[in-house]
């Protein structure tokens, strides 16, 4: 089997096998969506025809993709460069300013290997997570992503306050400050739902690969007709991705971070009028030609350490890049 351009390919958590959208033109009720972080794209993406492959099958697959070369006006920052810049942000937490922000970077790394393989690979790590490889419109992204932004079943609501992260291998209890930066994003989950009456679960940890995160689910009931679309918007981008309070954060990242974050910590997934299903395109990458570009990020408080973030995104980046 040959995959060209112009699909999506993607595996919910916990199945046993991706399904492979190849995309056309007509606008159907169901699609998938990809939504820029910034606001201003959303593209809508409409199955032609779909399939089913199980990871034995993807891993066979040959993958003809006509990658783009990678955009060398964008840089990678040095660990300098990160610390002067991330110390930036923190002083303007300090100075009260933001409540929290979110303060992210690009990793670039060569890349070579066959798409299906690493789908499976990272199906197999991360089984929790929403696996993709999209090939749509001049641009081509992958990832693996933990964090659900929306499901909707039957008119029931279901989202997560995904936040604070820490190293397996740290076998430490959570800090008082990885407590506040969670809070803060279940605060702001429910007081963005609180026209639908949600519940809250209990604040639970979980393990990604290498990394934790705290997780705390909410639920609600919608009523019978609802935009999943509007719903989507409504809680973008949350704490977990911008910051407190959520305009003012939004625009400080977009004026002081220093490169376009494009889809990365935009939303993504399925859109349908009975079943929505949408996440937090997080632990991604851009692929170009023998070359991914990674994006990873953390959230900041006025307390945060520049060196202690730095090494929160090289444990984020072997999401995608071991």
């Amino acid at each position: 089997m040959k995959i060209t351009q112009h699909f999506v390919l993607f595996r919910a958590p916990n199945e046993s096998h991706f399904k492979l959208w190849n995309l056309g033109e007509k606008e159907e009720e169901t699609y998938f969506v990809f939504h820029s972080f910034d606001n201003k794209i959303t593209h809508r993406l409409y199955k032609k025809d779909e399939a089913s492959l199980s990871y034995d099958e993807l891993s066979k697959v040959e993958f003809d993709l006509n990658l783009k070369p990678i955009d060398q006006s964008v840089k990678e920052q040095s660990h300098d460069e990160y610390i002067e810049r991330c110390n930036y942000f923190i002083e303007a937490l300090k100075n009260d300013e933001l409540d929290k922000v979110i303060f992210s970077r690009i990793k670039y790394a060569d890349f070579n290997e066959d798409f299906g393989e690493k789908l499976v690979h990272l199906a197999h790590k991360y089984p929790k997570a929403m696996v993709y490889l999209a090939n749509f419109k001049g641009e081509t992204w992958l990832g693996a992503s933990p964090e659900k932004l929306v499901q909707i079943d039957n008119n029931e609501l279901t989202t997560v306050a995904l936040a604070s992260t820490k190293a397996v291998s740290d076998n430490r209890d959570w800090t008082e400050k990885e407590y506040k930066e969670h809070q803060l994003v279940v605060d702001y989950v429910y007081s963005y739902l609180k026209d639908f009456n949600p519940s809250k679960g209990e604040t639970k940890t979980i393990s990604l690969g290498e990394i934790q995160h705290l997780k705390t689910k909410f639920s609600a009931q919608l009523k019978e007709e609802h935009d999943p679309e509007r719903i989507c918007n409504l809680l973008h981008p949350t704490p977990a991705v911008c910051g407190m309070p959520k305009e003012k954060a939004h625009q400080f990242i977009l004026e002081n971070e220093g490169y376009d974050r494009s889809f990365y910590t935009g939303y993504f997934g399925v859109i349908s009028k009975d079943c929505t299903e949408v996440y937090v395109n997080l632990r991604c990458a851009q692929v170009f030609a023998n070359k991914l570009a990674a994006y990873v990020g953390g959230g900041l408080l006025a307390e945060s350490d520049a060196e202690k973030e730095w090494q929160e995104t090289e444990w984020k980046s072997k999401a995608l890049l071991s």
